[in-house]
């Protein structure tokens, strides 16, 4: 029943409009049922709560927030605290979902994890999932107190449902071979997980710990695993290697990973950062602190995702090279301050010729023929373009001295007249310097093809393209690319 002395007890003054009243009844028969499940998991131990009853709540919340949203509580002074307790609980039992289910599937996955791994895991796991269902437990305690203000909540439980489907316990065997086009499918899946690492690499760098950021992970594994499905799943390749099956479990428990930290990154920017009134915010973070929230995405969420994707590559680079005889390998080369040279670009191209196939350098999403000198010379400049400034100084510095040059103006600096040929000299000096300094100039690139051509490429990327010698994994290489018998 709605108690309106209550609802309005703290602004006595404030007329009492029949729209309000009219919403705060509908708001008490929106609210019971997510009172009712509330009702239940007080009455229960976090052990025996099911990921169905976390997914549960979460469709339940969603459904009354998108009611209170509906009704524009987000903006109203009296409902915007009311309104994001239950947010907050729709997003934590969202972030807590995937991670029961990664709890109860983890065998499946047939990840090859050691004993004491395992064990590591576990006991994360259950510390993290132990501090997400006190986390909302706290959110609903307090929900109760906030709707107390407005009418009487009921004291009934939800019905018990076990919200589990029935296991598949076998399937129709299979005995269709794979076309050429399931075969390039295959091939593309497993490059794919090699992106995905190269991604991470990049992301972990500059850890920028975003919604946005994250879930563009959400989307590639939920994607990879799609695929793998589709192509991989039960087939005779399947069944002969068994690491495809450890592939498969890799990407599922990223993405589950990966997923949590997605919701957990959406509660911490929209519930305890400065997005949110101040009044509201503060009071939604002496109930759940936002270091403990963070800590939980770095070093749970971010940890293990990071370590199975790593694994994930490293599988996926083998089958690559060992189903397609294709490698897809991040080089890193030495450059000068204007870029590769012409004699590097050379060697690569004799590399690829000795041993034939499809070899290409990827910046972007644009791909470089590696036999075509041009395109290499054009591949390494787009990357030195994207990430390298010294190049940008050298360019300029050239820029300028050639300017001076041409127009032999009057430098005039801090009052004091300089001869233009001094200048050039020492622009052209510090140019100079920044093009021998090649040990600094260090650059990524992706490279794929031929797994014989990659490997050279690679190994005469180490020795600086033969300028410190050629290694002996290079068997003869001297000799053709040196054109010595």
């Amino acid at each position: 029943m709605v108690d309106l002395g209550k609802m309005f007890s703290r602004k006595k003054e404030e007329k009492i409009s029949p729209y309000e009243e009219a919403f705060v009844r509908k708001l008490e028969k929106k609210s019971e049922r997510f009172f009712r499940i509330g009702n239940f998991m007080k009455e229960e131990d976090y052990s025996k709560l099911s990921g169905a009853f976390y997914s549960e709540l979460r469709a339940i919340s969603h459904n009354l927030k998108t009611f209170l949203d509906h009704y524009g509580a987000k903006e109203n002074k009296k409902f915007v605290f009311f309104r994001e307790l239950v947010a907050s609980t729709r997003w934590l039992a969202k972030a807590i979902t995937p991670m029961m289910h990664i709890e109860k599937r983890y065998d499946s996955y047939n990840l090859g994890d050691k004993e004491k791994e395992k064990r590591e895991f576990f006991y994360d796991l259950e510390k993290n999932l132990k501090f997400y269902d006190e986390s909302i437990r706290l959110l609903y305690k307090e929900t109760e107190k906030e709707a107390k203000n407005f009418f009487n909540i009921t004291r009934k439980k939800i019905e018990e449902r076990g919200f589990l489907d029935e296991p598949i316990t076998s399937k129709l065997p299979y005995n269709i071979e794979l076309t050429e086009t399931e075969k390039e499918e295959i091939e593309n899946v497993l490059v794919d997980c090699i992106r995905i690492g190269h991604s991470l690499e990049e992301f972990l760098e500059k850890k920028e710990i975003k919604e946005e950021k994250i879930d563009k992970f959400v989307t590639s594994c939920h994607d990879l695993q799609t695929r793998y499905d589709t192509y991989i799943t039960d087939t005779f390749m399947e069944k002969d290697d068994k690491r495809f099956s450890r592939l498969r479990g890799k990407i599922s428990i990223s993405l589950h990973l990966f997923e949590t930290a997605t919701d957990l990154v959406h509660f911490y920017e929209r519930h305890e950062s400065s997005i949110r009134h101040d009044e509201t915010r503060e009071r939604i973070s002496k109930l759940i602190n936002s270091s403990d929230v963070m800590n939980s995405i770095e070093n749970f969420n971010l940890k293990y995702a990071t370590k199975y994707i790593f694994r994930m590559k490293n599988i996926a680079s083998d089958l690559l090279r060992d189903h397609a005889g294709i490698a897809r390998e991040k080089l890193r080369i030495p450059v000068g301050a204007d870029g590769i040279h012409l004699r590097p670009a050379t060697l690569i191209k004799k590399i690829v010729e000795k041993h034939g196939g499809n070899v290409f350098f990827e910046v972007g999403n644009k791909k470089y023929n590696a036999s075509d000198i041009l395109e290499t010379l054009d591949a390494v400049g787009h990357v030195l373009e994207i990430k390298d400034m010294q190049t940008d100084i050298s360019v300029s510095l050239n820029t300028i001295t050639e300017s001076i040059k041409k127009e032999n103006p009057e430098v005039v600096i801090d009052g004091k007249k300089y001869d233009s040929g001094l200048i050039t000299k020492i622009l052209d000096s510090l140019r100079n310097s920044l093009k021998k300094d090649e040990n600094i100039r260090m650059i990524d690139i992706i490279v794929q093809g031929n797994k014989n051509a990659v490997d050279d490429i690679h190994n005469l990327a180490l020795c600086g393209f033969g300028k410190y010698g050629f290694p002996p994994a290079i068997k003869d290489l001297e000799e053709i690319l040196t054109g010595r018998r």
